[in-house]
């Protein structure tokens, strides 16, 4: 039993069957209105992810209402905090003057980069909405750059590393979704689309299909599959949890395992075959 857990994210949506199309118009538009090129590793997947109903809950956007990428930069977010609230800042200058807004404010726009880089946000978490993910404007000609968090309760200088490239990023984003320990999205694409799909997860064993992973271990155990050297993704969910994404092409089978080493308890494993 060959199993292949060296797997590119664009490789799984292929392999599921779940890629997109029309992206590439909207991305290029994107580039030509903002100047830019977005990395070559973001641009494939988008195009490849583009209006997925898998990622419907995922931590990046991949499409919107209006057909177009929900990708935009910081700086751009900076400006309607200003338009918004400038008047109350002339009232009272000293209330503001710790407020990183009020700051580029009163700089010239081209010395907003003292106060903080310009980002371009390409997702946040699904649920609450209160973190932001993106790449440094100065990085973006890089073709995988770093991905970085911001949270809402943080000052917006604080953009902590999250990923070492891009390409990790979507694949840590990818498990996530696959994976089905925060929704079920996966799960009821691809039951739609003739996957048939098991599971293994304690939050989850009030559903009648669902094992504890505890019988998990047992299942992967009864196939001869031992994760200890194989390649695994950072979870963005859990207290110091990983992911490993494996293919097996004989059962066209995909095995997505989450460990959490904080906590056990939280262990899941999805597994899809191919009906």
């Amino acid at each position: 039993m060959a199993i292949n857990w060296d797997l590119q994210a664009v490789e799984v949506l292929e392999k599921l069957g779940c890629t997109g199309s029309g992206g590439q118009k909207y991305l290029e538009e994107f580039q030509q209105e903002n100047g830019v090129k977005l990395p070559e590793t973001l641009y494939t997947f988008l195009c490849a992810a583009w209006r997925s109903p898998l990622l419907r809950t995922a931590d990046i956007w991949t499409y919107s209402a209006e057909n177009r990428p929900m990708m935009y930069f910081l700086y751009e977010e900076v400006d309607e905090m200003i338009e918004s609230d400038h008047e109350y800042w002339e009232e009272d200058p000293q209330e503001y003057e710790d407020n990183d807004y009020y700051k580029m404010w009163k700089l010239p726009r081209e010395d907003w980069g003292t106060v903080v880089p310009n980002y371009l946000e390409i997702g946040s978490d699904a649920g609450a909405g209160v973190v932001v993910f993106g790449i440094r404007a100065d990085e973006l000609s890089k073709t995988d750059p770093p991905v970085y968090m911001q949270h809402e309760a943080d000052p917006i200088t604080l953009w902590n590393p999250i990923s070492d490239s891009v390409s990790e990023y979507v694949m840590q984003v990818l498990c996530d979704v696959l994976v089905c320990s925060e929704y079920h999205t996966a799960k009821g694409v691809l039951e739609k689309t003739g996957w048939k799909f098991r599971e293994f997860h304690r939050s989850l064993r009030g559903l009648p299909e669902c094992g504890t992973p505890e019988e998990g271990t047992a299942f992967l155990q009864e196939r001869g599959i031992d994760i200890s050297n194989v390649r695994k993704h950072r979870s963005l969910y859990g207290v110091d949890a990983y992911i490993c994404c494996g293919w097996e092409e004989d059962t066209q089978t995909l095995y997505i395992i989450k460990e959490d080493l904080g906590a056990p308890e939280q262990n899941a494993l999805a597994v899809y075959t191919k009906a």
